[in-house]
């Protein structure tokens, strides 16, 4: 896998294999749950909490973040069994399960088969890894800290162009973090540039 290879985003599985294993069990399972949510094109129903959809996307990203224990992330399991139009039965039922290894493989599959969506996904989550971006502590200000914060907890990122501005006021000049805040998206939790401002591995 090259630099070339990841940005132009043509080579799916080979871009799953250079993250999979090196990247953390959160971040697995927060892409995850972005990959089920565009698959299942549910992202505009993730503010419905009585939605299944929305309940398993929001308990695994719960369980993600370390917030449920692995016995209230199982207990979601039994509302994926349910024959509802939308579901991708593999991907649900993993991403309740609190063995990460068996989602890694699961997502290894889905990503073979992905559509349009998926290189931005990777890009979202994940940055460069070939140029990691370095963050500097000045510039977590109160308002860049706020605003990713409020992002996070709402899943709303229509704020990032501002998080863009904020960050450039608090002397960020990195274009790789400038441009992706200000860029199309799509926009989830795990974003790598909110992740790194809020000290999210």
């Amino acid at each position: 896998m090259t630099e070339l290879e990841w940005l132009s985003g043509g080579a799916l599985v080979q871009m799953w294999d250079h993250i999979a294993h090196t990247t953390s069990e959160r971040k697995v399972r927060l892409f995850g749950c972005a990959v089920f949510q565009f698959k299942a094109n549910i992202s505009t129903r993730m503010t419905t909490p009585e939605d299944d959809h929305y309940n398993i996307v929001n308990t695994a990203e719960r369980y993600a973040d370390g917030n449920i224990t692995a016995a209230e992330l199982r207990a979601v399991s039994d509302t994926i069994l349910r024959d509802e139009e939308g579901f991708d039965p593999a991907i649900a039922f993993y991403l309740t399960q609190p063995e990460a290894i068996l989602l890694r493989v699961t997502l290894r599959g889905c990503v073979r088969f992905g559509d349009g969506v998926m290189p931005a996904l990777f890009h979202e989550l994940f940055g460069n890894p070939f140029r990691p971006a370095a963050f500097h502590s000045e510039w977590q200000t109160d308002t860049v800290l706020a605003v990713a914060r409020q992002m996070y907890e709402s899943r709303d990122f229509s704020a990032m162009p501002i998080l863009a501005d904020a960050l450039q006021d608090a002397g960020c000049e990195n274009e790789d973090i400038l441009n992706h805040c200000r860029g199309a998206g799509p926009h989830v939790r795990g974003c790598w540039v909110v992740d790194a401002i809020l000290g999210k591995a």
